[in-house]
């Protein structure tokens, strides 16, 4: 199989040879977050590579080598140059337009757009992040499969992963039961190694809380004997003091030898002890039935996400835990006189971590691209339960635009059951609206879900979101509300915990960091807003009906009340980012604008080169409208408002009250968000602010400089700032 691998090439992407992937082919991307990924995932590549056709591929990100602390990314230059003697390599993962990617941990944001995802994982043991009952795994239901070792792992994945487990083995061990005789032989010569002396293999991990290396540093040259080989494997994101410490001690003595990934399998078949700390090594030589020993650094329990109920601490019963030197030397002679004194626990534990070993783990996970690919695999985010929405709208909705907005909302979730009620509040201005909860109430009394889901009209949201959120009610039993963040909050205390560089600019940008990034936190909310909000319907049940006549902002208050009264919890969807669907609002103003100006008669359009401007103008907004750049529509369709009707808004003679009127429309509708009206509605005042601007060349050169800027911040989605800065340049000219 090796020569065959070796025969298959599979020509570069890009620029390197000219060529482009066929569209009709299937392509699979392996993504390389760290080099420790590379053992689990480059078998699945080489099992495909022989038995498929279809095109394959590496990547990984920018190389940064691990340093004290901070773990390292990427793959070496050498490392790159080896992998593309099997298959393309690209630098960025969209490059190569996948259609399914596998992955060896929880790096869903950097192939989001790179088809179907699965996540074989890295390890037997996850020191807290992955196989375990805590909110931090929920993040796995942004893969559309996980492919686990043994039936432990999917047991605990399942209380807070819906999406397809498959058991596939661990896929190191493909390498171990592979490891022949001749191999071993090999292995010895290779090092020199007598076949007579026992081999010890030493393999810390890297946490500065978790790894034995603080702690034994150069005194595990004490485990050395005439008759003893100690085998060092050091793992990938290990600081650099550590292993410039053992390469020292390697270079003193010829019994102590440093070895990387290429010769792990090697290692395990070829020892006869294993000493490690939290490292997965020792759950994986566990597998082989073969004594280990613990080094248990102090610091311990003061890890972050120490948890003793971890597969990684429950298995301790099976091995022996030391805390300094001279236990461990002990420990070490106990284990080489008497190693099967733990082998029934072993083998117990071996059974539930992973299935027998018999070289087909990557076969299996394979298979399951190849389902994937095929779509043999329901991958469809089905939410549990039924919903009710309760569409808040502003005006009258006709039943046409009823069912587009049930379609829109289908749209979004395939797989949803829910029913869409639509219900008009009245203007935040009129009296009436102290009957506003009440006839939210109203419509909760028709309505036939299980969970009654608040919406305004016109929000952003991500596909599942339905999903999404209903998961909450699943992760805790109690929920009785969940909420979604919504841009009327104060998320920017989220925001600037992201490095500056990389913090998103726009609602669009936020929502999408979000959804990877806070997936999986748990958070409590204590106030509402009708933005996104979900409640069981038996809160409604049971709030007395005196309650029910109030505005929508008192009647939130008053359900938050009942839920506390009651004893259920509220529960934030930090990962769903809710804002104004400019968009939306934009096409619908276009919409009316467009059917204003065609209601007006020919007669009144003018003649000459007025009637000639006012044509463009219409023409230039209908190419914008079917561009859908619905902001720059809006400002021609404006241009023509205006060039119809001069004397509307310019009464006095510098056009004062032109001005006036349209910043006053523009607050309001800041006010509401609608940044992109707001900025359009500014940007037609600009001729007026800039024609009134004192007649000194500083202060128009700093107008001038501020309305350049804004420009910048729209052409970027920033509106915000863009507003800020037109609203800056108004005050500079009063």
């Amino acid at each position: 199989m090796g020569d065959l691998l070796h025969r298959r090439k599979v020509p570069a992407l890009g620029n390197e040879t000219g060529r482009t992937v066929a569209a009709a082919e299937k392509r699979v991307l392996f993504y390389v977050e760290r080099n420790l990924h590379l053992a689990f995932l480059e078998p699945i590549h080489d099992y495909l590579a022989v038995h498929s056709h279809y095109q394959l591929c590496f990547c990984s990100p920018p190389y940064r080598r691990a340093e004290k602390g901070v773990p390292g990314f990427g793959l070496e230059t050498a490392v790159i140059r080896r992998l593309r003697q099997k298959s393309a390599y690209v630098g960025m993962p969209e490059e190569f337009a996948p259609q399914v990617t596998v992955v060896a941990d929880a790096c869903f944001y950097p192939v989001k757009n790179c088809g179907k995802v699965i996540d074989v994982g890295h390890g037997l043991i996850s020191k807290g992040f992955f196989y375990k009952d805590a909110p931090i795994v929920r993040r796995e239901n942004l893969a559309d499969v996980i492919c686990v070792p043994g039936r432990w792992h999917k047991s605990i994945l399942e209380k807070n992963v819906y999406v397809p487990i498959r058991i596939s083995g661990f896929l190191k061990t493909d390498a171990i039961y592979h490891f022949g005789e001749l191999q071993k032989q090999a292995f010895l010569d290779r090092y020199r190694i007598n076949k007579d002396h026992k081999i010890l293999l030493y393999a810390p991990t890297f946490n500065e809380e978790l790894s034995s290396l603080p702690c034994i540093r150069e005194k595990i040259v004490a485990l050395l004997d005439d008759d003893r080989v100690l085998l060092v494997k050091l793992h990938g994101m290990t600081a650099q003091e550590y292993i410039h410490m053992y390469e020292r001690l390697a270079a003193d003595h010829d019994n102590l030898i440093l070895i990387d990934d290429r010769d792990f399998a090697g290692a395990m078949v070829c020892a006869q002890v294993m000493i490690s700390d939290v490292s997965s090594a020792c759950a994986e030589f566990m597998l082989m039935n073969k004594p280990i020993v613990l080094f248990n650094n102090p610091l311990l329990t003061t890890y972050a996400r120490y948890d003793p109920t971890d597969i990684e601490h429950r298995i301790r019963d099976a091995l022996i835990e030391v805390h300094t030197v001279a236990e461990l030397t002990l420990a070490v002679k106990l284990s080489l006189a008497d190693p099967n004194e733990y082998a029934s626990k072993r083998q117990q534990y071996a059974a539930v971590l992973n299935g027998p070993i018999d070289g087909h783990a990557a076969k299996r996970v394979a298979e399951t691209v190849i389902d994937l690919l095929d779509g043999k695999i329901e991958t469809d985010k089905v939410p549990a339960g039924s919903f009710s929405i309760i569409y808040q709208t502003a005006g009258p909705v006709e039943a046409s635009k009823t069912e587009n907005i049930r379609r829109k909302i289908a749209a979004k979730n395939k797989r949803a059951n829910f029913e869409l009620l639509p219900v008009q509040l009245s203007s935040p201005a009129a009296p009436s609206e102290m009957k506003d909860f009440r006839a939210v109430c109203a419509a909760v009394e028709q309505a036939k879900g299980d969970i009654v889901v608040l919406l305004k009209e016109d929000r952003a949201l991500p596909d599942d979101w339905l999903f999404w959120m209903g998961n909450y009610f699943r992760y805790y039993p109690d929920a009785a509300a969940v909420k979604c963040l919504s841009a009327s909050e104060n998320y920017q205390e989220i925001l600037n915990r992201f490095e500056e560089g990389t913090r998103p600019k726009n609602y669009a940008e936020i929502a999408d960091y979000f959804f990877y990034c806070l997936m999986g936190n748990e958070l409590n909310c204590d106030q509402f807003d009708s933005d996104c909000l979900m409640v069981k319907r038996d809160v409604f049940e049971r709030m007395p009906q005196t309650e029910k006549h109030c505005d929508l902002g008192t009647g939130l208050a008053r359900i938050r009340s009942t839920i506390a009264r009651t004893g259920g919890s509220c529960w934030y969807a930090p990962e769903i980012f809710c804002y104004p669907d400019d968009a939306a609002d934009n096409e619908a103003d276009v919409r009316r604008a467009s059917e204003i100006l065609s209601a007006i008669p020919e007669s009144r359009a003018g003649t000459g080169n007025t009637e000639t401007g006012l044509k463009a103008l219409i023409a230039q907004a209908r190419t914008f409208k079917k561009e859908k750049a619905f902001a720059a529509a809006i400002r021609e369709l404006l241009k023509a408002k205006d060039l119809l009707h001069p004397c509307q808004e310019t009464t006095d003679a510098d056009g004062r009250t032109f001005v006036l009127r349209r910043l006053d429309r523009a607050r309001t509708l800041k006010k509401d968000k609608k940044f992109t009206r707001a900025i359009a509605e500014l940007e037609t005042v600009k001729a007026k602010i800039t024609g009134a601007a004192p007649g000194n060349a500083a202060g128009n050169s700093q107008i001038f400089d501020m309305l350049n800027r804004s420009r910048e911040f729209k052409k970027n989605r920033e509106y915000q700032k863009s507003i800020d800065l037109l609203e800056q340049a108004k005050l500079k000219i009063a």
